[in-house]
């Protein structure tokens, strides 16, 4: 991803970084961090995703903003029932094979893609579901003030509501 980035950005006053998202450290201080597409999610144990929060905190300058999403436990499917999704096009499918494992709070995911003419492209990880009141606190015990906590697919509620599946989250360093 970082060669691509880096081409991308080829010319461009840009630095890439690499490094463990709960373990970051940026040179500077800065106005701005997100975190997007479910990332939080990807940090598997629940202390890594509260050091990640955290490290984003460390990095804000005053009145800097954090903006990220993150999955909840209300999926919208039953658990330990593989869900299949769909997305069709004339030169692919994706096919999403969700599993919420709700004891544990974790979501097996399997990503297939298929284009003519070429082997599917799989991918299997899985993200682990977090209660929004534990991520509200972590932004608190990180010195983060939440401006806007709001369901990703209905918006305009500024506290989450229990049945949001996704959450997108505003939050600034006091």
């Amino acid at each position: 991803m970082l060669s691509v980035a880096s081409r991308n950005c080829e010319g461009l006053p840009v630095r890439l970084l690499q490094a463990d998202i709960s373990q970051f450290r940026l040179p500077l201080r800065t106005d701005l961090v997100t975190c997007n597409f479910d990332t939080l999610n990807h940090l598997t144990r629940p202390c890594g995703a509260r050091q990640m929060i955290a490290r984003a905190a460390a990095h804000l300058r005053p009145r800097g903003k954090f903006f990220f999403d993150f999955l909840t436990p209300c999926p919208g499917f039953p658990p330990g029932r593989p869900v299949r999704l769909d997305a069709i096009s004339r030169n692919w499918r994706l096919t999403q094979i969700l599993e919420w494992r709700k004891p544990e709070l974790l979501l097996a995911v399997k990503v297939i893609l298929q284009r003519p003419g070429f082997a599917p492209r799989i991918e299997s990880h899985v993200e682990r579901l977090f209660q929004p009141a534990v991520v509200l606190e972590w932004l608190a015990e990180s010195g983060l003030c939440t401006v806007c906590a709001s369901d990703a697919e209905f918006g305009g509620s500024l506290k989450p509501p229990a049945s949001a599946a996704r959450i997108f989250v505003l939050a600034v360093k006091a």
